[in-house]
Formats: C-alpha cells, sequence, structure tokens
C-alpha cells in the first residue's frame, strides 16, 4: 500500500509563511520535522 504524502502542500505552505514575513529558518525546521515525521510512518507501513 502507497502512502501519499502532501509534501508540496507542506512545501507551498511554508513558502506562503516565508513571503507574509514568518521566521524563514522556524518553518524550514517544522517542515524538516514534519517530513521526518512521515517517513518514520511510511517505514513503519512497510514493515
Amino acid at each position: 500500500m502507497e502512502i501519499q504524502i502532501p509534501v508540496w502542500d507542506m512545501t507551498r505552505q511554508c513558502i506562503v509563511k516565508m513571503l507574509e514575513g514568518a521566521d524563514a529558518q522556524a518553518a524550514v525546521s517544522n517542515m524538516n520535522e514534519q517530513i521526518s515525521a512521515f517517513r518514520a510512518m511510511e517505514t513503519e507501513a512497510v514493515q
């Protein structure tokens, strides 16, 4: 079973936040954490 990950949607949201003047580093860090969490879930699903 393949898990669909809305990475592009998360990326778009982070870009929008940066353009709105939010802390860019915090947005990138948050995105990296979310991607890591998705990868962990994906790994568990495969096993």
